[in-house]
C-alpha cells in the first residue's frame, strides 16, 4: 500500500517532534509562559500550544485506531484477542499516517488564526469552540457545493452533517489541546 510508504517517511520526525515538544513543555518557565496581559502570543506559548495540539492528536488517534478496531471486530474481521494484540501498531500507524498533516494544518492555520484571535481578545477555550465550528461549517458548506462521491450526492445534508462533525470533533480536540497547553483563558483574555 501507498500509505505504508506515507507511515515510514513519519514515523520518525514525528516521534522526534513528540519528544522534542514534550521536553519543551516542561523546560519552559511557566511563570513567564503566563503573562496578565497579551496582545500577541508570544514563542513560549507558541511552544506550550504546540506541544499540547501534538498530544491532542495523539490522543484524537488514539481513540480513532479503537474506534475502527471495535467497528472491525463487530464486522467479523478480527476478534477481541487480535485487536488487543495489534491496537498499539494501529494506534501508532493512525498517529503516523495523519499526524503530520493535522500538525502541518496547526502551523499553518491555526497559528495565524491563534494570532488573530489574540487580537480580538478571543483567544480562549470557547475560542478555540467557536473556532472548530467556523472550520467545520466551511468545510461542510464545501460539501454541499462539491460533493466527492455519488453518495453525497443524493444525500447532500446527510454528507454535509456527517463531515461536519468529524471535522468539528477533529478542530475541538487539536485546539483544545493547544488553549490548555497554552494556559489560555476559559472566556475571554485580558484586556491589553
Amino acid at each position: 500500500m501507498a500509505s505504508d510508504g506515507v507511515v515510514l517517511m513519519f514515523w520518525v520526525p514525528m516521534l522526534f517532534c513528540l519528544v522534542t515538544l514534550l521536553i519543551l513543555y516542561f523546560r519552559i518557565d511557566k511563570a513567564s509562559a503566563a503573562p496578565k496581559n497579551f496582545d500577541v502570543i508570544g514563542g513560549r506559548r507558541m511552544i506550550l500550544g504546540l506541544s499540547g495540539a501534538m498530544f491532542a492528536i495523539l490522543l484524537y488517534c488514539f481513540v480513532t485506531a479503537l474506534m475502527i478496531g471495535l467497528s472491525k471486530v463487530e464486522q467479523g474481521h478480527i476478534d477481541y484477542a487480535t485487536l488487543l494484540k495489534s491496537f498499539l501498531g494501529y494506534w501508532l500507524y493512525m498517529f503516523s499516517f495523519i499526524g503530520p498533516f493535522m500538525m502541518l494544518g496547526v502551523i499553518i492555520l491555526g497559528l495565524p488564526i491563534i494570532i488573530v484571535l489574540s487580537k480580538l481578545r478571543l483567544a480562549s477555550h470557547a475560542g478555540a469552540l467557536i473556532l472548530s465550528v467556523l472550520i467545520g461549517a466551511i468545510y461542510s458548506i464545501y460539501v454541499i457545493y462539491n460533493p466527492y462521491n455519488n453518495w453525497c450526492k443524493a444525500n447532500t445534508l446527510e454528507c454535509a452533517n456527517s463531515n461536519f462533525w468529524s471535522v468539528f470533533v477533529a478542530c475541538f480536540v487539536i485546539s483544545l489541546g493547544f488553549s490548555l497547553a497554552a494556559r489560555f483563558p476559559v472566556w475571554r483574555n485580558s484586556e491589553t
